[in-house]
C-alpha cells in the first residue's frame, strides 16, 4: 500500500507540473482561465488514453478530466499560482478512485463524476467570473 500511495503521489506531482505548472500558465498568458483549463483537460483525457471502455469510455473520460481540471486550475489560480494545491486535489481524486473504487470505475461512474464537477465547475464560474475570464497574473513563463 505505501508503495502505491507513493506511485500515486509521483504520478500526481510529475502531471501536474506539466499540466499546471507549464501549459495552464502558457496557455492563460494569452487565453482566459477557462479557455486554459478546458484545453489543459482535453490534454490530460487524451494523455491518460483510456480506451478501456472504447471510443465512448474515452470521451467521457475526456469529459471528466476537462471538468476536473477547470476545478484544479481555479484551485491553483486562487493560492497564488501555486501548484501544491493542485497536486494535493489531484492526488486525492486519485487516492478515491483508487482505494475506494478500486477498479470499478466504468463509463458510468466518470459520467457521474463529471457531472458532479461540472456542476461545481459551473458553480465556480458563476460565483468568480472575473477570475475565469481573465488572463493569470500568475502565468509567467
Amino acid at each position: 500500500m505505501a508503495i502505491n500511495i507513493l506511485c500515486l503521489i509521483a504520478g500526481c506531482i510529475g502531471e501536474e507540473i506539466g499540466w499546471r505548472g507549464f501549459l495552464l500558465p502558457a496557455l492563460n498568458r494569452n487565453l482566459s482561465l477557462i479557455v486554459s483549463s478546458v484545453v489543459v483537460g482535453v490534454f490530460w483525457g487524451i494523455w491518460h488514453l483510456n480506451f478501456e471502455d472504447g471510443i465512448i469510455g474515452f470521451a467521457v473520460y475526456a469529459l471528466f478530466t476537462t471538468t476536473l481540471s477547470i476545478i484544479i486550475s481555479w484551485v491553483q489560480t486562487k493560492s497564488g499560482g501555486s501548484i501544491i494545491p493542485a497536486i494535493a486535489f489531484h492526488f486525492f481524486v486519485n487516492l478515491f478512485a483508487r482505494v475506494i473504487l478500486n477498479g470499478r470505475i466504468g463509463i458510468t461512474a466518470f459520467l457521474v463524476l463529471s457531472a458532479m464537477f461540472g456542476a461545481f465547475g459551473v458553480i465556480l464560474f458563476f460565483a468568480d467570473k472575473k477570475t475565469f475570464l481573465s488572463k493569470s497574473e500568475f502565468a509567467k513563463i
